[in-house]
């Protein structure tokens, strides 16, 4: 879950895991362009991460965002104004 959508200067975004895990938050742009990227560690039960400097390059417009680790991905659409 990805909010607030649409969002200006930060994007909270919230994962359930099952298991404790290393995972990587990427942003895409429209083109599918990296412009984020960002190691985290999944603990089991809910993991809320706030990303805020890692979005200076992206521009107004739809991201993709997709949390990856090494069983599974989730994917997300937000709106940046």
């Amino acid at each position: 879950i990805c909010s607030p959508n649409p969002f200006t200067d930060y994007l909270n975004i919230s994962v359930e895991s099952h298991e404790s895990t290393p995972a990587v938050i990427c942003i895409f742009d429209e083109i599918g362009r990296m412009i984020s990227s960002k190691d985290v560690q999944l603990e089991t039960g809910i993991n809320t991460f706030e990303l805020k400097n890692s979005l200076t390059e992206a521009s107004s417009g739809i991201l993709v965002v997709e949390v990856r680790s090494t069983t599974w991905s989730l994917s997300s659409q937000v709106v940046r104004q």
